[in-house]
């Protein structure tokens, strides 16, 4: 059973679109989230996530998510997530661990993207 996820925008042939700023849903397959679970496992992240975890927008499952994946790039680095209390606070989290995941491993991710899961249904 497919899954919804919040983000903004429509969906198109050419990918998402954001035109009117009105929420969607994208669907995720119960194939892509039990991968995703799996992966996590299978690298070694500490937490075992569920596809329960998915079914609501959940910013601190992917604040935690985004600071082991960075910790593991460079443990020097000092990022917290525990500190994303406000929406300040998340938007300087998300423009630091998208930073420092480009600057340490070449990895793009699109911070806007990561910023809408915490976006209600």
């Amino acid at each position: 059973m497919p899954v919804r996820v919040c983000c903004h925008g429509d969906i198109s042939p050419q990918g998402i679109v954001n035109k009117q700023n009105t929420p969607y849903f994208a669907i995720m397959s119960y194939r892509e989230l039990r991968n995703l679970c799996e992966m996590t496992r299978a690298i070694g992240y500490p937490r075992i996530l569920s596809l329960e975890n998915f079914r609501t927008p959940n910013f601190k499952l992917v604040a935690e998510l985004l600071e082991w994946i960075v910790k593991r790039f460079d443990p020097s680095a000092t990022i917290s997530a525990e500190q994303t209390t406000n929406e300040q606070d998340r938007v300087l989290f998300i423009k630091q661990a998208v930073l420092l995941l480009l600057q340490n491993s070449r990895l793009k991710l699109n911070p806007r993207k990561l910023y809408q899961v915490s976006l209600p249904e």
